[in-house]
Formats: structure tokens, C-alpha cells, sequence
């Protein structure tokens, strides 16, 4: 309890100190806290915001698989963020080649155990997401982040 009350005494002691300086206090909180605690403009918020979606894709797959189901329809497939859902996929799709997918389908892949000659080891799983465009959109995958 002593350290709390030498605390108090402390901060007791800047108030009476701001006090006898013969400043009006405020009654505005805003006014009183520094100028570092208060909010960001929206502006960094908003650029922010933007930040996180677009983080949310990992890389493109780039793969014989992928590169038939994009030529059969406009299927591309991506692996992104674990927590990622699908409204932020598509938010982030969005953002990135500027056209709304039509569905957005997720697979979740877990970890797998794999032996090797000097035990057990955890093969890392992985969430890919199965974005469907309009027929006719043009998709270019290496303006993903990560792009091989």
C-alpha cells in the first residue's frame, strides 16, 4: 500500500500545483488529455483499414491445377490469413483488382503430422480461398502481395 500512496500523493501534488498556477481548468476531458492520446484522423484510420484487408491475401497459387480451373471459368485461388472470412476476402479482392468476385469458397487445411527419420514433425496447415469472377474479367495474379 505504500507504493499507491505515494502515488496519490504525487498526483495530488501536480493538481495542487496546476491549480495554484491559476489556470482555469476545463471541464472538457478532451482538452485535458495530451494531444498524443487523442484519436488518429480518419484518414489513417481509413488507410489503416486498407492495410489490413489487403494483408489478408498470402500469395496467388500458381499451380497446373489452378491455372485450368482459371482458364475454364475465372476461378483464382489464393491462399490467405487463418482468421481470414470470406467477407474480408472479398473486401481485399475487391480493393486489390478492383472487381466484386461473384463467390468467394474457403478450404481449410489442418496441420498434418509427418515422420522422418529423426522423428515426428508438424507439417503446417494453411487456409486457401476459391474466388469466382464474372466471365470476361481479367485477373492479373502478380498484383497480389507475394506474387511468385
Amino acid at each position: 500500500m505504500g507504493i499507491f500512496g505515494l502515488l496519490r500523493r504525487k498526483f495530488a501534488d501536480r493538481a495542487s500545483t496546476d491549480r495554484s498556477s491559476g489556470a482555469i481548468p476545463s471541464g472538457n476531458a478532451e482538452a485535458s488529455r495530451p494531444v498524443s492520446a487523442r484519436p488518429a484522423p480518419v484518414e489513417r484510420r481509413a488507410a489503416r483499414k486498407d492495410a489490413k484487408t489487403t494483408s489478408v491475401i498470402l500469395r496467388p497459387i500458381v499451380t497446373e491445377k489452378s491455372a485450368a480451373s482459371s482458364a475454364a471459368g475465372v476461378t483464382v485461388a489464393f491462399v490467405v490469413q487463418t482468421p481470414a472470412t470470406k467477407r474480408t476476402i472479398r473486401q481485399a479482392l475487391w480493393q486489390l483488382y478492383g472487381s466484386r468476385p461473384l463467390t468467394v469458397n474457403i478450404v481449410n487445411t489442418p496441420d498434418r503430422m509427418r515422420r522422418t527419420r529423426y522423428g515426428r514433425t508438424s507439417a503446417l496447415g494453411h487456409k486457401k480461398a476459391y474466388a469466382t469472377f464474372r466471365a470476361g474479367t481479367t485477373i492479373d495474379v502478380t498484383k497480389a502481395p507475394n506474387a511468385l
